[in-house]
Formats: structure tokens, C-alpha cells, sequence
């Protein structure tokens, strides 16, 4: 065997057994989430050896080596920063502290956590079945219940999703899109507990918001000013109270006929001149190995595994749905970094 085809294998065993051991990462950032590591390096100036950051961690039989280990698998991935060697030290960086809540109490930590429950994991053993059995949802599967009734009967489980999907891209959305700045009455449809609507009027307070969930979400949803929670089934009718409507990770939980729904009785209840702005991962049209296509192929899996139908989708894909329901026009106006804004007008 020639020295090139040599490299060749041991690089790909290298890569193959990476890809094999990736599972490990996910659930070492839940223990260090779990274990406050991330809060009380954000409470430092200086970074902390695993022994100062094991100190500082309620308990009497807290294992500095363990935590060593811990530590130093997240930094090869870049979640810690580490200076010295002897020993190391370690401090955040851009990437763990969004695993500290910002100022909105807002984090990336609730994501971790809601896709390192157990409830979620034990699913994807179910994975191949899928693809065996037209209409095998794993969720289902394991739970044997659909996903949303089973997190109206578990109210952590309820709680941990409703804040990853709130954490998830309001805030990035306000940073790069305007399009509701000129928006009186904004209508959130299946906006959770109303975090997406307080972050939106906080920024543009002229804004009317009305936060739309099923009811027992909305029994959930502290009291927000300016914020009207109200209660129903977005596959019934949609509260007519709006010029903007605003579906923020919701359609990829459906298939095409419930989607179809969905945006026709959005479309039903816009007036004349109002518009739908959707907030999804858009699929690319070349698959490759950056991030972004790694993070879009990964929901969409995970979708796959949750939801009977669900499904990430292309722009294309989208505007076919719209077109549908009776949307006349629709384009993506913001499209970079892992979310994409699209806009749609009845006229």
C-alpha cells in the first residue's frame, strides 16, 4: 500500500471514529450545563482551573479530575478557551456564552438540554424503523403518543422545549431583519409562552402582539404587557386581529396537507395588504460539510424522528405551499447564518 492510500486510511479512521464517538459531546455540555460551569466561569475575570471551578460547585464530593476530562473534551471542540498546562485553565469564549443567559434571560443551553432529555434520545434507536414503515413516527413509537400531547401531560419536558425554541432565533432575527417596524398588530401563531412577542415589542414598542397557542400552552404564559395571549387551534382559524402574522418554527413540525392548513387559515385571516413573515432552517440546494448545512440535515432528522410529516424544506418548497394556500407573492429577505426570514403578501 502506497504512503498517499496509507494517509488516506488513517485519516478516514480517524474521521470514522470521530463521527462514531459524537454522541459523547452533546451530553458532556449537558453536565457541564448541569453543573453551572458555564455561570460560574461568566462570574470570573481570570480563568479557573477545573479545581477552582470544582469548588465553586455546590457539593462536598465534586471530582476535579472528572471535571478535568469533561473540560478538556468541550475545549477540542471549541466550546472553552484554555491557557497554561500545569495545570489548565479555562475561561468562555464567543461560542459558551450563549450558554449563559443574556440580559433577556436568554440562553442556548435550554437546546442542549431539550435535545439531550431522555424522553428525546431514547427515540432515535427508532430511527431505522422509519425508513422501514411509511408513517412510523420513533417518538411515537417509544412514547406512544404524539409529541404534543406528550409534553402537555409532561410539564418539564413542555417547559425545556418552549424555552430552546424561544432562545433559539428571535433574537438573532431582530439583529438582521426590520420588517416589523411598520407592523401594528403582530399575531404569533403557535408563539409558546409569548417570549418571541416581549422580545419583539421590546423592540419596536409600538407593536401590538397577540401571542396564539393551543390553550394549555397559553394557561402557562405569564402575564406580558402589551401582549394579548390567546388560546385555539391554528389548524381551525387564526385570530383576525392582525396586519402581520409571524410563524416562527412551526411549519417543519408538519407535512405538506397540515401546513397547507396552517397557512391557508393564515392567509384567511391577513387582511388585503398584510403579510406572513416565516422564520424556518432553509435545506441548500448543494449539500456540503459546512456548518450550516450540517445544522439544517440535522433538524431535519430531527424532525423526522419528532413529528409525523415534519420536515426541513427548501425555499422552493415553500413558495409552492404558499402558492397554495392563495399567497400571491413570497421571497426570502434575510438569509444568512443558520435561520432564514422569508415574507409572503396576499396581493
Amino acid at each position: 500500500m502506497g504512503s498517499e492510500n496509507r494517509c488516506e486510511e488513517i485519516e478516514s479512521t480517524e474521521a470514522m471514529l470521530e463521527l462514531s464517538y459524537l454522541c459523547t459531546f452533546p451530553m458532556a455540555a449537558r453536565a457541564v450545563i448541569l453543573l453551572k460551569v458555564p455561570e460560574i466561569l461568566s462570574a470570573e475575570s481570570s480563568p479557573l482551573t477545573a479545581k477552582q471551578i470544582a469548588d465553586r460547585i455546590p457539593g462536598t464530593t465534586t471530582s476535579e479530575a472528572k471535571l478535568e476530562r469533561l473540560l478538556q473534551a468541550l475545549a477540542t471542540y471549541g466550546l472553552f478557551d484554555v491557557s497554561g498546562s500545569n495545570p489548565r485553565a479555562y475561561c468562555l469564549n464567543a461560542m459558551s456564552r450563549l450558554l449563559v443567559k443574556d440580559k433577556n434571560g436568554l440562553s442556548m443551553a435550554s437546546m442542549f438540554l431539550l435535545n439531550t432529555e431522555p424522553a428525546n434520545l431514547e427515540t432515535f434507536q427508532f430511527l431505522h424503523e422509519a425508513v422501514l414503515e411509511e408513517g412510523l413516527v420513533p417518538f411515537e413509537k417509544a412514547h406512544g403518543k404524539p409529541v404534543f400531547q406528550y409534553m402537555g401531560e409532561n410539564s418539564q419536558l413542555a417547559e425545556i422545549f418552549h424555552s430552546a425554541m424561544s432562545n433559539l432565533s428571535i433574537k438573532s432575527v431582530l439583529q438582521s431583519y426590520d420588517g416589523f417596524k411598520d407592523v401594528k398588530v403582530l399575531v404569533d401563531v403557535g408563539g409558546g409562552i409569548g417570549r418571541n412577542c416581549s422580545m419583539i415589542k421590546a423592540a419596536y414598542p409600538h407593536i401590538s402582539a397577540v401571542n396564539f397557542d393551543m390553550p394549555y400552552v397559553i394557561a402557562k404564559a405569564p402575564k406580558l404587557p402589551g401582549i394579548e395571549h390567546c388560546g385555539g387551534s391554528m389548524f381551525e382559524s387564526i385570530p383576525t386581529m392582525g396586519d402581520a402574522m409571524l410563524l416562527k418554527n412551526v411549519l417543519h413540525n408538519w407535512d405538506d396537507v397540515a401546513c397547507g392548513r396552517i397557512l391557508s387559515n393564515c392567509y384567511s385571516a391577513l387582511p388585503g395588504f398584510g403579510k406572513l413573515v416565516i422564520i424556518e432552517i432553509l435545506i441548500p440546494k448543494e449539500i456540503d460539510m459546512s456548518a450550516r448545512s450540517r445544522v439544517a440535515v440535522s433538524f431535519d432528522l430531527a424532525m423526522m424522528n419528532i413529528f409525523k410529516g415534519g420536515k426541513e424544506r427548501t425555499f422552493l418548497q415553500f413558495q409552492d405551499l404558499l402558492k397554495l394556500a392563495g399567497f400571491k407573492d413570497s421571497k426570502v429577505v434575510v438569509n444568512k447564518g443558520v435561520f432564514s426570514i422569508m415574507e409572503a403578501y396576499k396581493i
